[in-house]
């Protein structure tokens, strides 16, 4: 089901990086539950944006996570924080509000294929 999804969303074709509101999950969480799950860590997950690296470089302000961001952008909050399809949405909001200010949107983070090694490529970034 989440392979068809991203699909039809347009991950799959190497044009549309993931993106979230920290690194722990792609830098940690996902390549450790595929080594638990015996399978390679699909090329997809090999870079990625952290919106809260974004965020600071844009607006020169350091946000400790979605919640933060929406609060200092007056974004209401739409449904649950930490129910996986309302912070994609809320998610989504942010960066619609950045791209409107001007912010452009790239990739922060790229994992090294051959060592794993992630590099982060802002300089000015959460830690």
């Amino acid at each position: 089901m989440g392979r068809r999804w991203a699909k039809s969303v347009g991950w799959l074709n190497g044009k549309s990086p993931a993106m979230y509101s920290g690194n722990w999950d792609l830098k940690t969480k996902v390549p450790e539950q595929c080594k638990v799950s015996k399978i390679k860590l699909p090329s997809y997950f090999m870079e990625w944006i952290n919106l809260k690296d974004i965020y600071l470089n844009f607006y020169n302000r350091r946000a400790t996570g979605m919640m933060t961001m929406m609060r200092e952008l007056q974004i209401p909050i739409v449904g649950s924080h930490h129910l996986g399809i309302d912070d994609a949405k809320n998610i989504t909001r942010v960066v619609q509000r950045m791209l409107a200010d001007g912010a452009v949107i790239q990739i922060t983070a790229r994992r090294q294929p051959d060592t794993s090694d992630v590099k982060f490529l802002f300089k000015n970034r959460i830690r």
